[in-house]
């Protein structure tokens, strides 16, 4: 198997301890709002996915409509891959002011027309919305894409519970029996 990337922050503790709740949410629901950029970035990604054998990284969801924010190469993947889960933040999008959008080309792109282009039948240019939050980074994970192949075990469009990030005491990442686990 491949050597995971490495993590965002030297000091783990407090990487955990700032970083964004996980939950499992069902491919289905997603929403994307932009198209991808280019099918050579989807075809790395989707061979570093199955190297790695997990997804190291969570997609941005808005939690009200599904619309992706950040991650829709890995989305893209996950089709790829036809699997029926997602590790994802989710947060609400429009009154999370620690989440800011921008127009990649100088351009004016709102909330409001990102939530309103996923869940159209059409979407945005590669690289329209650019977002960015206050918090450092969303975390680097390691999701068994065996795990990510079952079907959702909750009936809801996402995960009641998030994943257990892990501590001293338990240093893997879990979610019912299958291992999860931070990097």
């Amino acid at each position: 198997m491949k050597e995971l990337p490495a993590a965002d922050h030297d000091d783990a503790s407090f990487r955990l301890q700032s970083l964004p709740h996980v939950h499992l949410v069902k491919v289905e629901w997603l929403k994307p709002h932009e198209a991808i950029v280019s099918i050579d970035h989807v075809e790395a990604l989707l061979a570093a996915t199955l190297a790695w054998g997990a997804y190291v990284r969570p997609l941005l969801v808005d939690i009200k409509t599904g619309a992706i924010l950040d991650g829709h190469h890995r989305h893209r993947v996950a089709q790829l891959l036809q699997l029926h889960q997602l590790p994802c933040v989710l947060v609400d999008y429009l009154s999370d002011t620690s989440i800011m959008v921008e127009h990649w080309q100088g351009g004016v792109v709102d909330k409001q027309q990102v939530i309103d282009m996923a869940l159209s039948a059409h979407v945005f240019p590669p690289k329209t919305s650019r977002h960015s939050m206050t918090v450092d980074s969303l975390g680097r994970i390691a999701v068994p894409l065996s795990l990510l192949r079952q079907p959702a075990p909750f009936t809801g469009v996402y995960s009641n519970h998030p994943l257990k990030r892990p501590n001293a005491d338990n240093p893997q990442l879990t979610s019912g029996t299958s291992q999860v686990w931070a990097c």
